[in-house]
């Protein structure tokens, strides 16, 4: 039985797709606030908000331009960030994003079934992705001009971030490192490095 108690935030333009999605994931077994009507402004607004995301440890954002867009929706996510939930960045719609959402767990289920995507995000909620009981650490071999020092060891903390900007987990002090470079993430086909559109990549083994 799942065990997260999930808060939704979306553009109630969205809202015929996410009413589908929030009722599968209740139907697995979640218990899902959703706010399908938009009711809630100013001051009634804030108190109904704090007080739902209060009571739930993770912090789903449907991503599509509509809610990018929204006023209210960055200010659940900024909310969520200071009450230092986990959160999930579903992508139902392709849209350009920036800031802190890209160092967050994002989940691909674009142009999906609302059904199947509710699935997709249950199995990826269940993944053991932000464990705390995995040991592991970064080795530095060749620092560049990072400021590291080689033969220096980091240890793994999901979720990582590296970066330039001094809010990642490792923070890389170079121009050639981008604000927020790349995360490791680990789900169960093992740990993964991914690039978050950094201006020069990110190379794992020279790959």
């Amino acid at each position: 039985m799942p065990t997260s108690r999930i808060f939704v935030s979306h553009s109630s333009r969205d809202n015929d797709w996410c009413r589908c999605f929030v009722s599968t994931l209740q139907g697995i077994g979640y218990s899902v606030w959703f706010d399908e009507k938009g009711l809630y402004t100013g001051e009634q607004w804030i108190a109904k908000i704090e007080q739902e995301l209060q009571s739930r440890d993770t912090f789903l954002i449907i991503v599509t331009p509509n809610s990018w867009a929204s006023e209210w929706v960055q200010k659940e996510l900024r909310l969520a960030m200071s009450q230092r939930k986990r959160i999930v960045a579903v992508f139902y719609k392709s849209t350009n994003v920036d800031g802190f959402i890209r160092t967050y767990q994002r989940i691909d289920v674009l142009g999906q079934d609302c059904t199947v995507a509710a699935h997709a995000v249950s199995d990826a909620l269940e993944a053991p992705s932000d464990r705390q009981d995995f040991a592991g650490r970064l080795v530095v071999v060749k620092p560049g001009s990072t400021g590291l020092v080689p033969g220096s060891q980091v240890e793994i903390k999901f979720p990582m971030t590296l970066g330039s900007s001094w809010d990642n987990s490792l923070v890389l002090r170079s121009s050639l490192v981008s604000p927020y470079h790349a995360r490791i993430y680990y789900d169960n086909h093992g740990l993964w490095v991914e690039d978050l559109n950094s201006s020069r990549g990110t190379t794992v083994d020279g790959y």
